[in-house]
């Protein structure tokens, strides 16, 4: 079900998800006008209803009706009766020549005759008692004595006493949208829809498209190589540990390290080996000659790799006289490993030269 709604300022129609409607309580911003209006109100489905009338649209087309004016009420209707004792008043004359010249030629001028008779003294002298009496429509208007006006081409243009102005230019009218354009806004352009959407409606629609079946299927794909790819990275960093714990992953190991470049070694355990017993001592008969051994024991239970041994030698005052680093390779021993419990014996001669030796000091790390 697609739930959409219409603005209504500017009639917009664009869709809207049920839960962000349920937090904000139904109001939303139109993405189009910024107004800010109840999307319940105007709540239909997309796909099964068609959208609501725009009452905007209704209004903008609806023709205005002429209103009739109201009759004309005459002049004289509206005025008291005159006194008898109170003359008229007359304009005082003038003369025809205080008048501005409108250029108009006399044809064309408006005879200016009184269109009412004036009331008889009689009338205004007699019976104060009303009287009505029956006054014929002739006597009760006058006569209009005008000259038919010229046809306009025939006009001339008065005269102004305004400076002349240039006129303004005309305008471009004003372009009213059209409801349909609008309806098909969304379709048109979703991008910009997208952009102009309320934040809670960009968030449901991004959470839509995660949940789609080829996107579901492409994030699984992804996970699987991507874990593939992390278990071969921790093959490769433990893969001493994996080799001593399953020797038949050994073949695979090498095979990777032969990818990636590295070697299948003995694990490398420094604590857990431990000298049981050293000493140096001097041979007899060959010059300045000493034997050095040592007994080291694998108190693990896997096998580790033969350590090296660093070998220091002072004099009788402390005084280091020289240190040397000793492989086992050196001290007679072909093996590279220490089996789980096992010792191993090494032993060397040294020769010190002129300097006699009275100490030793032995330690074992891994180069």
């Amino acid at each position: 079900m697609s739930l959409a709604t219409r603005c209504g300022q500017c009639g917009t129609v664009f869709r809207v998800v049920e839960d962000q409607l349920k937090v904000s309580e139904g109001w939303v911003r139109c993405g189009r006008c910024e107004a800010v209006f109840n999307a319940l109100e105007s709540l239909f489905d997309l796909d099964q209803e068609a959208p609501p009338p725009w009452p905007g649209a209704a209004e903008e087309q609806a023709p205005q009706v002429p209103t009739a004016a109201p009759p004309a009420v005459p002049a004289w209707a509206g005025e008291p009766p005159r006194s008898a004792a109170v003359s008229p008043l007359e304009p005082p004359p003038f003369a025809p020549s205080d008048m501005p010249d409108d250029g108009l030629p006399a044809s064309a001028r408006l005879d200016h005759r009184p269109l009412l008779h004036e009331p008889d003294d009689d009338a205004l002298h007699g019976d104060p008692r009303f009287e009505p009496t029956h006054v014929p429509q002739d006597d009760a208007y006058g006569e209009l004595d005008e000259p038919p006006l010229p046809p306009r081409s025939a006009a001339l243009p008065l005269r102004e006493s305004r400076p002349d102005v240039p006129p303004a230019p005309p305008r471009p009218p004003a372009s009213v949208p059209d409801p349909a354009p609008a309806m098909r806004a969304p379709a048109a352009a979703p991008a910009a829809a997208a952009a102009s959407s309320p934040h809670f409606v960009r968030q449901a629609d991004q959470a839509a498209r995660w949940r789609r079946p080829g996107v579901r299927t492409a994030l699984a794909v992804a996970a699987a190589l991507l874990a593939l790819l992390l278990a071969g990275q921790m093959a490769v960093r433990w893969r001493d540990t994996l080799a001593v714990r399953w020797p038949e992953s050994a073949p695979m190991l090498r095979a990777l390290c032969g990818m990636a470049g590295c070697a299948v070694e003995p694990l490398r355990r420094v604590d857990s080996l431990a000298v049981d017993s050293s000493g140096l001592v001097k041979l007899e008969g060959t010059g300045n000659h000493y034997q050095f051994s040592v007994a080291l024991r694998n108190h693990d239970r896997v096998p580790v790799m033969v350590p090296a041994l660093e070998l220091t030698l002072t004099d009788a005052q402390g005084q280091v006289v020289s240190r040397k680093v000793m492989q086992a390779a050196e001290m007679g021993s072909t093996r590279s490993t220490l089996p789980a419990g096992a010792a191993m014996n090494l032993r060397g001669v040294l020769a010190a030269g002129d300097r006699k030796l009275s100490g030793y000091t032995v330690e074992i790390f891994y180069p």
